[in-house]
């Protein structure tokens, strides 16, 4: 992630954020403003959370909001960490873009196209690659008691012996 230690040459303008994703800079999560985890029913709209920051805004629930959208602040669920967010827009030449296409910075990852994915829809990101088989078919008949499990069974026992435990 690029990091700068001095703001460009800029000038203020008006930006007003309501929704958005973006992975979070201290711990690399991908934060969505649309998250309604945990919070009470009033504040599942974009509407009710900005009349509730108005209206109380030292409540617990407005102050456990992921994204405030009054007064502007991100609240990271991973590392709780709190951000301002903001806009910063640059100006372009004519015919030094693409005219088509996103710009690098706002194309996700595959681990976090993935993770927006698990978020809407559940699933998760492996760390590594499994590549032991995963589906095995076992021939010989299983060998455990009527009531309980043997170590020495070839469908439910280990692999190796477990010290201290009786068959």
């Amino acid at each position: 992630m690029p990091r700068t230690t001095a703001f460009p040459p800029a000038s203020r303008f008006f930006a007003r954020l309501d929704r958005f994703e973006c992975e979070c800079p201290n711990c690399g999560q991908v934060i969505s403003t649309d998250d309604n985890t945990g919070m009470p029913r009033r504040l599942y709209t974009l509407s009710g959370r900005r009349s509730a920051a108005k209206i109380m805004p030292h409540n617990q629930s407005v102050q456990l909001m992921v994204w405030n959208a009054l007064t502007q602040r991100l609240r990271c669920p991973h590392c709780k960490v709190v951000y301002m967010a903001g806009l910063l827009l640059y100006s372009i030449k004519p015919g030094t873009h693409p005219p088509v296409g996103a710009p690098f910075d706002a194309i996700p990852t595959a681990r976090q196209r993935v993770e927006m994915r698990r978020k809407s829809a559940g699933g998760w990101w492996a760390e590594q690659l499994h590549e032991d088989e995963v589906n095995l078919a076992v021939e010989a008949l299983c060998t455990c008691p009527d009531r309980g499990t043997s170590r020495f069974c070839p469908v439910h026992g280990w692999e190796q012996p477990v010290e201290g435990v009786n068959s």
